[in-house]
């Protein structure tokens, strides 16, 4: 005889449902801590990024200060050496080597500047996909 008792259908589909739950709850789950993950590694790399800035810019700024007392002693000496048409050469040509040499490194750090922009809208459009991943798929 055939089983008509329409129990262990519902049963299992019950059981369906519940795994199919589990998997979609499991999915969403994993997307959020995904989300999390992403969000705390850009807060690390943002924090880490602010520390080595300011390194930079204390190293910099100590550069700079020394550099200075160079360029002021070695016009004192053209000075010294030269008189004052000797003392307006050296700064002229050192005023032309700054300049040029700033324009450079400004250029460069600029297209480096620009490459690391892609990446950051990369990871800030993983992030929104994911978001919306996990919304489609969240139950309820």
């Amino acid at each position: 005889m055939a089983n008509t008792d329409p129990q262990p259908l519902a049963n299992r589909e019950t059981g369906l449902v519940a795994a199919f739950q589990s998997v979609t709850d499991g999915v969403a789950d994993l997307a959020k801590h995904h989300i999390d993950l992403a969000k705390a590694e850009a807060r690390r790399d943002v924090k880490l990024f602010g520390r080595e800035a300011f390194r930079v810019a204390i190293g910099a700024g100590l550069a700079l200060l020394g550099w200075t007392f160079f360029l002021v002693a070695l016009i004192a000496l053209a000075g010294y050496l030269g008189g004052l048409g000797a003392m307006a050469a050296t700064a002229g040509v050192i005023s032309v080597v700054h300049v040029w040499a700033g324009a450079g490194i400004s250029r460069a750090a600029m297209k480096r500047m620009k490459e690391r922009e892609g990446a950051l809208t990369t990871t800030k459009d993983e992030i929104k996909r994911s978001s919306e991943w996990a919304k489609q798929i969240k139950p309820g």
